[in-house]
């Protein structure tokens, strides 16, 4: 039977096949064959496709939240200090960026529902729309969310027009930044929901996946993307082109008033990755075999390293490069030509880190750590019931068809002949029904067969083993890789 699913909670898409049989028994549920997004490999198409959709849906997300935020809370603090038409080369440049990101965002999210509807339609595009397709979707939480993702991004869009009013200080126009900023905290809330978060459950408000304080510290994470990211990006394109710099000592001293104004929000903003960092790490990674050998434990480790960069390159621009332009400007204006163009420089290097940040995040979402995801086992396992001793060994101790080889003696150690050995197989995690795999005798004492052991996890092995003075049984716990 072939299958696919699309989670309620996060949108993830699962597709394979199990065998059945009819009247007679048959082996359990496979999942052996499954090509899905938790696959430690390269993704299939529609997997890479939603995973550059989601990367572009988050980057202009993180993009508009973290320009409209700085332009409220911190330009706004600085524009008296400037002309009339640097604040309206301010507020244009904003009103383009923020309609860029968003037009990113839609079509992006857009992109992502449609390669969704089009796994659900077993790979049939013209199939897409059908009534079937979107009821399923759009009955779970996950299509609920997007639709409220996308009613939020298209008021930001109708507000982009107010923050065009703010040129003219009109009563719409002042509110106009404010109530987008509280917009696009609310777009990053429900993009939270939409996740790994959702399906975690832990400290649920009432029961609800949608409030809990999983989903609350995944919202500080990309709060925090928004805050620091996404201002250094509204640096880069609204404010050094607004300010225009050059040679200008009093426009200058203004640009570095601004930066001093954000250095806090980006203390903060470091503080709030660690703390939801290290708690999303705690939820998702089970073991360190996991952090060092599974897709997301890897990626962590690559965006670790890019955050690491965009700190130092922070450093350099705020304790290095900023006192000594300062100090040059109240020394020789004139001379502060080099070091202002080295600051710029600088300042160009973190939004190129930070797109690789947001990537690495989009990886680790198409790639969580599978459940079961384990080194191999010991060589072997062995177990002890009625006078008789088995020592058991799978390979390849993995999810999947494995290859089950039983050796059994008697309470003097001697291999025992004339036996019928048959190991029934039982998932722990979750209610897969019990597998029977008869195994075969190849050698004096040892059994030898196939069980489908079949998703990654914790399973109970059974042996039992039939000789004409009686049955033994004995089994051992193991834990299966993925």
């Amino acid at each position: 039977m072939l299958w696919t699913s699309v989670s309620a909670q996060d949108g993830h898409i699962l597709h394979g096949y199990y065998l059945f049989s009819v009247k007679v028994r048959g082996p359990g549920p496979s999942l052996s064959g499954v090509s899905s997004s938790t696959a430690q490999g390269f993704p299939d198409g529609p997997t890479l496709a939603s995973l550059v959709a989601h990367w572009i849906e988050l980057l202009g997300a993180v993009a508009w939240v973290g320009a409209i935020v700085f332009s409220a809370f911190v330009f706004s603090s600085k524009a008296g200090a400037l002309d009339a038409s640097t604040r309206r080369a301010e507020r244009t440049r904003l009103r383009w960026m923020s309609g860029v990101s968003l037009t990113a965002l839609l079509v992006a999210s857009t992109v992502l529902l449609a390669v969704q509807a089009y796994s659900l339609a077993a790979n049939n595009w013209s199939a897409v729309t059908e009534p079937s397709t979107l009821r399923t979707i759009f009955d779970g939480q996950y299509g609920k969310l997007w639709i409220g993702r996308q009613v939020l991004a298209l008021i930001a869009c109708l507000g982009v027009v107010g923050v065009r009013s703010t040129t003219r200080q009109s009563k719409v126009g002042r509110w106009a930044i404010p109530v987008q900023a509280i917009i696009g905290f609310l777009y990053l809330y429900l993009f939270a929901a939409s996740g790994h978060a959702a399906s975690a459950a832990i400290g649920t408000v009432n029961g609800s996946s949608i409030l809990s304080a999983a989903v609350f510290l995944d919202w500080l994470h990309y709060l925090a993307d928004a805050a620091w990211f996404g201002g250094q990006i509204y640096i880069v394109l609204v404010l050094i082109p607004a300010v225009a710099l050059r040679r200008d000592a009093t426009h200058t001293r203004a640009f570095l008033g601004t930066l001093n104004r954000f250095s806090p929000v980006a203390y903060l903003s470091v503080a709030g990755y660690m703390i939801s960092g290290v708690f999303a790490a705690k939820i998702h990674i089970p073991s360190w075999y996991a952090f060092f050998n599974s897709i997301y434990g890897r990626t962590l480790i690559v965006k670790v390293v890019l955050i690491g960069a965009m700190m130092l390159t922070s450093v350099v621009t705020v304790y290095l490069l900023r006192p000594l332009l300062r100090r040059a400007l109240a020394a020789a204006p004139h001379d502060s030509d080099r070091l202002r163009r080295r600051l710029l420089r600088w300042l160009h290097v973190n939004p190129v880190i930070g797109m690789g940040v947001l990537l690495a995040t989009s990886v680790m979402f198409y790639y969580p750590v599978p459940v079961g995801f384990a080194p191999p086992g010991p060589p072997a396992y062995t177990a002890h019931g009625g006078g008789l001793t088995a020592r058991l060994s799978i390979a390849p101790d993995r999810s999947g068809p494995n290859r089950l080889t039983v050796l059994v003696t008697d309470r003097h150690g001697r291999p025992v002949r004339q036996a019928t050995v048959t190991v029934l197989t039982i998932m722990l995690d979750m209610v897969m029904g019990t597998g029977v795999a008869p195994l075969h005798e190849t050698s004096a004492g040892t059994f030898t067969g196939t069980a489908d052991l079949g998703m990654g996890g914790h399973w109970r092995l059974q042996v039992l083993v039939y000789q004409p003075t009686g049955l033994a049984s004995m089994f051992v716990d193991v834990e299966v890789g993925s």
